[in-house]
């Protein structure tokens, strides 16, 4: 009984393992056709073959893959901020023009459009090449990372895995603070270092997609005005933070424009369009200024980067510490308050992009130094005379007068910012004043107290 119930038990393990070879050598021709639709005749380099190792790797080459919580879409698995930096996605997660070119208007559009994903992923990797580039990582190209020898395509393939900052983190650090995440970016730069793609990711140009014009539908609105009031409209603009590692936070920042109408009747037509497939030729911001372009902070202060461009509508800022640590933010305002949380020399990368397009401007550099800390006899002595009087008290207040009306502080007499700041808060102003009025005043009155209880109270 028991050997003809083992035999029954063995023939059903030999069909089971019969049914998964063949299932599994279904899938497998599957996958090897899907693959062999893009491929290197289509460059004049190895890139289709890069793709294909990659895509496999991604999703088995699948352009229907979806990542199990639902952020991660297709065959090389792009996320939301990879579809943001390719302009298929724009700053409030909305399909854009570009994206509709190739007949994408959802995530399901996405995973069905197989020309959509092979602009993207190339589109991707040029934006990458681009960050790599702006960091300095290229020039770790032919060295050794981690056991590991960098090649260009390694560069690529190991920041589409783990970030461009995660790969430079890895470099300068060794890690990126995941051990996990480590040893995907690294098997990603060997799995893929031996491939010839440096031409077309520098020189291969990019189309938008074909799909048909719709019916283009055009309205006419005729609006009158007969008012000469001067109307202000102020947005207030939240930032986006995927990373802060380098720098605490962002502030909202307000963004106030100013509009004057005619001062006379004036007629006017403005004309709507819904053609969806209007030209998405790139025309990037024709300057960027990023002030100030040099800055020497403390290390837990706030900062704040001014940005102007004559037709940008938002920015990504990444921000890399000496440490290696990254932080990036998207913003649509004109300004980024940022609190610096090492010391050292941190590196402010900006792109500016308008509706279809992209510029950079040069790196920010500022200079993070710890806090001094300011013996007990030297706090107020604001111009270093040895004592605390009404002079250091004046002094603070002409020179928090001048601050206010953005004039520059020019006295003959010493002036020490750091004793100034009374109660070190980063800020020279009325309240250091008055702490010190206070402390003089009751010092005189023969009442000794230490600078403690004064800023206690």
């Amino acid at each position: 009984m028991g050997t003809l119930k083992n035999k029954v038990v063995y023939k059903l393990g030999a069909v089971f393992m019969a049914a998964l070879f063949m299932f599994t050598a279904m899938f497998q021709t599957v996958g090897f056709t899907k693959a062999s639709a893009f491929v290197s005749s289509d460059y004049n380099d190895e890139y289709g073959d890069f793709l294909n190792t990659l895509g496999e790797s991604e999703s088995g080459n699948e352009y229907s893959a979806l990542s199990y919580d639902g952020q991660f879409l297709g065959r090389w698995q792009i996320g939301i901020l990879g579809l943001q930096e390719v302009g298929f996605v724009d700053s409030s997660k909305n399909w854009t023009s570009l994206a509709a070119s190739f007949g994408i208007t959802s995530k399901e559009t996405f995973l069905a459009s197989e020309s959509g994903q092979d602009y993207a992923v190339l589109a991707y990797h040029k934006k990458i090449l681009r960050y790599a580039e702006n960091m300095g990582i290229t020039s770790y190209i032919n060295t050794n990372v981690n056991g590991v020898l960098m090649t260009f395509a390694g560069m690529i393939a190991a920041a589409h895995a783990v970030g461009v900052g995660g790969l430079q983190s890895i470099i300068k650090n060794g890690t990126t603070g995941d051990s996990g995440n480590d040893a995907v970016g690294l098997r990603y730069m060997k799995m893929c270092g031996g491939y010839n793609i440096e031409d077309t990711i520098r020189n291969h140009s990019l189309s938008t997609g074909t799909t048909p014009t719709t019916t283009t539908t055009t309205s006419m609105t005729t609006i009158t005005t007969t008012t000469t009031e001067t109307i202000t409209t102020t947005t207030a603009v939240s930032t986006t933070t995927t990373s802060t590692t380098a720098a605490e936070t962002t502030t909202s920042t307000t963004v106030t424009t100013t509009v004057t109408p005619p001062d006379k009747t004036t007629t006017f037509t403005t004309t709507v369009s819904s053609d969806i497939s209007q030209s998405t030729e790139l025309k990037p911001p024709s300057y960027i200024i990023v002030t100030p372009s040099e800055m020497i902070a403390t290390v837990g202060d706030w900062i704040q980067i001014n940005l102007e461009s004559d037709n940008a509508i938002e920015y990504y800022i990444l921000i890399t510490s000496q440490s290696g640590a990254t932080s990036d933010y998207k913003i649509t305002g004109s300004s980024i308050s940022l609190r610096l949380q090492e010391e050292g020399i941190y590196t402010i990368n900006v792109t500016a992009y308008n509706k279809a397009g992209e510029s950079y401007a040069d790196p920010v550099y500022v200079a993070a130094n710890k806090k001094i800390a300011v013996s007990e006899e030297k706090i107020g002595d604001a111009n270093n005379d040895g004592k605390v009087d009404m002079t250091d008290s004046t002094l603070i207040l002409a020179y928090y007068a001048n601050k206010l009306v953005d004039l520059q502080f020019d006295t003959n007499e010493t002036f020490i910012k750091k004793y100034a700041d009374v109660n070190n808060d980063g800020l020279i102003d009325i309240s250091d004043s008055t702490f010190i009025i206070k402390y003089y005043s009751m010092n005189t009155a023969g009442v000794k107290v230490k600078w403690e209880d004064i800023l206690a109270s």
